[in-house]
């Protein structure tokens, strides 16, 4: 194709930037302005097909419509006379994830999450606006350069994005199974109606590419891949890399749960729980206990005590809202983060309010005096802590220096058939006047 202009003289293509299966991308620009931006055009073949135009329109319409700075911004859609429909986006300059990892591999703890934490940012912005993505994979993850500091994740291809439907209205036609097989859910696969929990699994699929350098399924052909994704036991990514973050086994095994009530049921609430297992210090560097020690308070969950440093790490990276909630003890209440003391939170970047207000008017629960003869509990069970999953029993469980909660009796049943939790542990729930031993609570455990 020479350089030729487009649309009355609206973009003029300069040179490609890439090609693929439906089309290729051109660096342009748009005549108006002498902005540069990118024109992605599709196959002669593809612009014939029906269907295909309407994936295309409704790529441009749907990222259109979502103002995240974590998704690719669209510039214009419009259909030329000889070269067919083209989207017009900003350009973007830096590499896709997929070839990262073909040159990496397995890439560094904060790396993985920082990436991960990112895509959650646009995905939890689209499931807000009710669109689900359906084909989250490395392909369609672009790490932009930027001058300074880390580069910026970007959530290409909203091709496949599906308008989420309320409670009792069909969603995917029954049958078509929609997305790239590889990061694809148990439903998808199976041509099953879907809602926002297929891209949490998909972004599971991705942290575990990120964390271990391969897929989790990755059979020969497609008949076995969908059955491996369907039926085979979750990896265990230990297993795999030794060298994954403690807790990241049990993080995977609720990210890839092929139920998706059983699944993390927030992007957010995902990417925080990684976040923490991969900043939590190994048993043989962690530090001495600071004087100062907070409890955090975010979605419904509450963890601490953590030392002032990490709770200053957290503010500062934006893997807590503006209205997580702060409290050590001594103080009368909780108090949202960015109401702290300036220098704690320097550096902070807003996020939208998470917590409702009336969480002020909550405690944690008092503290544990207890002499410890077990190792501690497993940093995992923070992302078991899962609100929507509490329902009338809200329980808190301690070793001595980290609390975790609320979470469901199920939940706390599991941990100890883990071993996730010690036997010396202590479990206090809304409304007891104390602590009480988690063997009291499950004494066959230890018989």
């Amino acid at each position: 194709m020479s350089m030729r202009q487009l649309m009355d003289g609206r973009f003029t293509l300069l040179r490609p930037l890439g090609r693929g299966a439906m089309g290729s991308v051109w660096l342009s620009e748009q005549r108006a302005t002498g902005r540069e931006v990118a024109i992605k055009l599709m196959t002669h073949e593809l612009a014939r097909n029906e269907e295909a135009v309407k994936r295309f329109r409704r790529e441009a319409r749907t990222a259109a419509q979502l103002r995240s700075r974590h998704i690719v911004q669209i510039i214009d859609y419009d259909v030329d006379p000889s070269l067919g429909p083209f989207i017009a986006m900003e350009l973007l300059e830096g590499e896709p994830l997929s070839v990262r990892l073909r040159r990496d591999g397995a890439l560094p703890h904060p790396e993985a999450a920082r990436i991960v934490r990112q895509v959650a940012r646009a995905l939890s912005h689209a499931h807000r606006a009710g669109i689900v993505h359906r084909d989250i994979k490395p392909d369609n993850i672009f790490l932009q350069f930027e001058e300074e500091g880390p580069e910026l994740v970007k959530v290409l291809d909203f091709g496949l994005a599906k308008i989420e439907l309320p409670p009792g209205v069909p969603g995917t036609q029954s049958g078509c199974a929609i997305g790239s097989l590889s990061h694809m859910s148990p439903q998808q696969c199976q041509g099953q109606a879907v809602d926002h929990r297929a891209d949490l699994w998909a972004l599971g699929v991705l942290a575990f590419q990120c964390m271990v350098g391969r897929l989790p399924f990755a059979q020969l052909n497609a008949s076995e891949q969908i059955v491996a994704i369907c039926r085979d036991p979750i990896p265990v990514p230990s297993k795999l890399q030794p060298n994954v973050p403690p807790g990241f086994d049990a993080w995977t095994q609720r990210a890839l749960q092929r139920e998706p009530e059983l699944r993390f049921q927030d992007a957010t609430e995902m990417a925080l729980a990684l976040d923490m297992l991969c900043k939590a210090p190994r048993p043989e560097e962690q530090p001495a206990r600071e004087a100062e020690s907070y409890y955090v308070r975010s979605e419904g969950v509450t963890v601490g005590p953590v030392s002032n440093s990490l709770l200053r790490d957290g503010i500062g990276t934006g893997a807590m809202g503006v209205s997580a909630l702060i409290w050590r003890k001594g103080w009368r209440e909780w108090i949202r983060a960015d109401e702290l003391d300036g220098d704690l939170v320097h550096g902070f970047q807003a996020d939208e309010a998470r917590v409702e207000q009336s969480l002020r008017e909550t405690a944690p629960p008092p503290a544990a005096g207890h002499t410890w003869r077990a190792g501690p509990i497993d940093p995992a069970l923070i992302g078991y802590a899962n609100p929507e999953l509490v329902g009338l029993g809200q329980y808190y469980i301690s070793d001595g220096t980290t609390t975790v909660g609320p979470m469901r009796a199920t939940q706390l049943l599991w941990g100890a058939q883990e071993e996730r939790v010690p036997r010396s542990a202590l479990v206090w729930k809304d409304g007891w006047d104390g602590w009480r031993p988690i063997t009291d609570l499950f004494p066959g455990l230890w018989r």
